[in-house]
């Protein structure tokens, strides 16, 4: 199994883009893993959006969102 790490601090612009480009490699083992580093609850309600689409589409849980409540920088 490999997994791929997108990091997200209030960007989700390109997550999706970057979740969709993953989840699209040829290799089969795989699950997607966004982390999201303290981002306003907007964000955070918009990569849970992202997220449950993309398993809907692929009738699996290969991606997931673990969210912390404060950015540590």
């Amino acid at each position: 199994m490999v997994s791929i790490i997108i990091p997200c601090y209030n960007d989700w612009q390109y997550v999706e883009q970057a979740v969709d480009s993953a989840l699209n490699q040829t290799y089969i083992y795989k699950e997607v893993i966004v982390i999201d580093d303290g981002s306003v609850l907007e964000e955070k309600s918009k990569l849970n959006e992202i997220v449950s689409n993309f398993n809907s589409l692929n009738g699996s849980e290969l991606c997931q969102v673990i969210s912390y409540p404060d950015n540590k920088n």
